[in-house]
């Protein structure tokens, strides 16, 4: 898995360093990526280690994507398209292999989530923010989660973002940030939360249910 997502990053930087200079492609922001590529490796493997290599591929992927997406957007304040169009491509496909288990309700609940982060969210935040949304929604419907976790993916977001952004002391009295910061990591943040949230309460919480 660390080669995979190692490897994603890696020929994301090259390509983007086909068009920026090499400061600005990230290169030098590899010593953190390094770790967060381990991390992801780490907790995957704990977790989400499919039998099927395939699987793990794909999962991999979409992990490596995100920590491309994370370094730019801390670095420059944006995300190249293709981010999304590789990610999305696996998601895509991790929803194709497990088909079977996500069922046509599972697809329909994911096309109207993603129609309205298209749609209505973006007008809250970036075009990129949606993307990350939309991919992460489409990863956690093949790994099994069901549409109201993909929301509590959004809410956890959100909470993270607020609660270090009020201890940095970053939020106005009217709620607002006083200074602008990249909301990838706290999607990625997101995502890790409810993946584990689902792997060691979710079948509890939807017996319960």
């Amino acid at each position: 898995m660390i080669t995979v997502i190692l490897g994603t990053v890696w020929a994301g930087l090259s390509l983007i360093g086909k068009w920026e200079n090499a400061k600005e492609a990230g290169w030098d922001m590899f010593a953190e990526i390094l770790p967060g590529a381990f991390l992801w490796a780490i907790y995957l493997r704990c977790f989400y280690c499919p039998e099927d290599l395939f699987l793990g591929f794909l999962i991999s992927v979409i992990a490596g994507c995100l920590l491309l997406a994370c370094a730019t957007d801390r670095k420059t304040c944006q995300v190249y398209n293709f981010v999304w169009w590789i990610s999305g491509a696996a998601a895509v496909a991790l929803l194709w292999v497990r088909r079977t288990e996500t069922g046509s309700g599972g697809i329909g609940g994911l096309v109207l989530f993603c129609l309205l982060q298209l749609f209505l969210f973006s007008k809250m935040y970036g075009r990129a923010d949606c993307y990350a949304f939309c991919v992460c929604a489409g990863a956690e419907t093949g790994l099994g989660l069901k549409l109201w976790e993909c929301w509590g993916h959004m809410t956890a977001a959100f909470l993270l973002l607020a609660v270090i952004q009020a201890f940095r002391r970053n939020i106005s009295l009217r709620g607002r940030l006083k200074e602008p910061v990249p909301f990838l990591p706290y999607i990625t943040a997101g995502l890790l939360v409810v993946l584990t949230f689902h792997k060691i309460c979710g079948e509890t919480v939807v017996r319960l249910w």
